[in-house]
């Protein structure tokens, strides 16, 4: 299953790929700047009790490998896994770079 989703604004964009199992691989761009990642996810209904689908998933980016940026991200998935309608998400961001850190939470929509 391929998930690509992007904010209105498309300061983040996912493309990434979700296996019946629950693992996800693939970048999110956020602001430009692109980070491999992998992560898990959980579907709604597919066992007694897990009444929402929800993921998570971290990387790194690449294009420096001795100075990278890293990403965290979860959150919730509406809509079916080989089809979200849209997903709120949360990401943090840090860099080696300058030792900043942020946050963005934004809801994702298909792109």
């Amino acid at each position: 299953m391929s998930w690509k989703l992007a904010s209105l604004g498309r300061e983040v964009v996912v493309n990434l790929n979700a296996d019946g199992n629950g693992a996800l691989n693939g970048d999110v761009t956020h602001m430009g700047r692109v980070f491999s990642v992998a992560g898990s996810w959980a579907a709604a209904g597919s066992i007694p009790g897990r009444n929402a689908s929800a993921f998570s998933f971290a990387g790194r980016t690449s294009t420096r490998p001795d100075v990278p940026s890293f990403l965290s991200a979860s959150g919730i998935m509406a809509g079916s896994g080989d089809a979200p309608q849209n997903i709120q998400i949360q990401l943090d961001v840090t860099s080696s770079a300058d030792g900043t850190f942020e946050q963005y939470s934004d809801v994702l929509i298909p792109d």
